[in-house]
Parts: C-alpha cells; sequence; structure tokens
C-alpha cells in the first residue's frame, strides 16, 4: 500500500508540471529551455509512486490525462532538441 502522505505529494508534483507551474521540471524544460536534475529526479520519482499504485487500483481519468500529457511534452522536447532545423535547445 502506497502510503497516503507520498501518495499526495507525488500528485501534487504530477499537477504542477501538468499545469507547467514554476519550479516543476516542465516549467524548466519549456520556459527556460534547461534539463533540471533535482525536478526531473522529482517528477521521475511522482510517475514511479503513482505508478505502483495502478497495480492495486484503477486510476482516475483526470491522472491518466496529467501523466500522457507530461510525458508527450517531454518527449517532444527532446525531439525538438535533437532536430537540426529546430531553435529549441536544452
Amino acid at each position: 500500500m502506497v502510503c497516503p502522505i507520498i501518495e499526495f505529494d507525488a500528485r501534487n508534483i504530477l499537477k504542477r508540471n501538468y499545469r507547467c507551474e514554476e519550479g516543476s521540471f516542465i516549467y524548466y524544460l519549456h520556459e527556460e529551455a534547461k534539463f533540471e536534475k533535482k525536478s526531473f529526479w522529482e517528477y521521475y520519482d511522482c510517475i514511479y509512486e503513482l505508478g505502483k499504485k495502478s497495480h492495486s487500483e484503477k486510476f482516475e481519468q483526470q491522472m491518466l490525462v496529467e501523466v500522457t500529457h507530461t510525458y508527450e511534452f517531454i518527449l517532444k522536447c527532446i525531439l525538438y532538441h535533437f532536430a537540426p532545423n529546430d531553435i529549441y535547445r536544452i
């Protein structure tokens, strides 16, 4: 069973990234074109914790939307970074 405090923190971290709030991994990636390691590992750990929960419970629909959206955004940023004709650089 996932500790409610850890689950709450993980849910908060996911929401902050979904909303691109200042200090979140996606904020740094999008607004500052910076791969900020601490916020990356915070995001990674939150997805890991929420994923462990999914083995025993059903994800709520909004959480699935947030995970999918943030994952898609991160992948796009990485792809843009490697595109030779794109000006985006991390």
